[in-house]
């Protein structure tokens, strides 16, 4: 039966509508596939009474007419976006580390079966390209293009990237990897790189300082300083660690400790790099 003969056939009956509907979806679909499903018999509805016969329809869109005929009502939203994803996977890998993602698992954290997954991505390199791209995504490289002395820009660039990787200290490892395809991580290099070459930097000098600062931030941020030493006083016995009376002080002083330490190091960075002036760089700008 053709579509237009069966939209005739069924005009004058109120439970025409619904068939209708499937009908249109059903031509959607792939016809190979529609074609195979239908030989199969894989799903069969019968025309209601009101039509005057019964008519076998066939047709590869189970879902949709299924969810069509049997008056089943798909839901508001999709149960899987790229999002939601990746909010999950980010979460899993700060919970438990890189280690603990992997797709069976991420897919029992959504509550979904885990071929649902590769609608959206084909393996899981690409959802850890866009966890690390999502955190990537965070950091503030506006100074670069404000016009500002090329200085504000190192500060501020290093002040946001650390901020970034710090509150996900589990991925660190993976962003250290470099850039890859990954679009935020390329615009962030590019931001970086343009800016300190539009403030003058030569080339092959611009690339070694942002290459610095990426070890320097990256290395902040795996791990902490202050947490390294246990705060159980005779841990250090005096006579063994004449310098050491207080470090059992430190971690509860952690987060003044490390951020006081990355900005002496990154001020430290900064103002050495004030005396290499790119007008006193070789000519070759190596």
């Amino acid at each position: 039966m053709s579509r237009g003969s069966h939209a005739r056939f069924c005009s004058s009956s109120p439970h025409a509508a619904p068939y209708v509907t499937a009908w249109d979806r059903a031509e959607q679909v792939d016809r190979g596939i529609a074609k195979k499903l239908g030989d199969l018999g894989f799903l069969g509805l019968t025309v209601p009474e009101e039509c005057g016969r019964e008519q076998l329809i066939s047709t590869a869109s189970f879902r949709s007419a299924a969810s069509t005929m049997c008056g089943m009502a798909r839901p508001r939203k999709p149960l899987l976006s790229r999002e939601r994803i990746v909010s999950t996977a980010l979460a899993l890998i700060d919970a438990e580390g890189l280690p603990a993602l992997s797709t069976r698992r991420l897919a029992a954290e959504l509550g979904v079966s885990g071929p649902s997954l590769y609608n959206h991505f084909t393996t899981k390199d690409e959802i850890l390209d866009a966890v690390a791209d999502t955190v990537i995504a965070e950091v503030d490289v506006s100074t670069f293009a404000s016009g500002t002395d090329w200085r504000a820009g190192l500060l501020d660039w290093a002040r946001s990237y650390r901020a970034a990787l710090a509150a996900h200290p589990q991925i660190v490892p993976f962003l250290a990897q470099g850039p890859g395809r990954r679009p935020a991580g390329l615009k962030m290099a590019d931001a970086a790189f343009g800016g300190m070459v539009e403030a003058g930097w030569p080339p092959a000098q611009a690339t070694r300082v942002c290459a610095m600062v990426r070890y320097f931030v990256a290395g902040s941020a795996l791990g902490s300083f202050a947490r390294g030493f246990v705060d159980d006083p005779s841990a250090y016995d005096p006579t063994a660690y004449p310098h050491l009376g207080q470090a059992h002080l430190l971690a509860e002083h952690q987060r003044q400790v490390d951020e006081g330490a990355f900005e002496t190091g990154l001020r430290a960075l900064v103002d050495g790099l004030a005396l290499q002036h790119p007008e006193l760089a070789p000519p070759d700008g190596r």
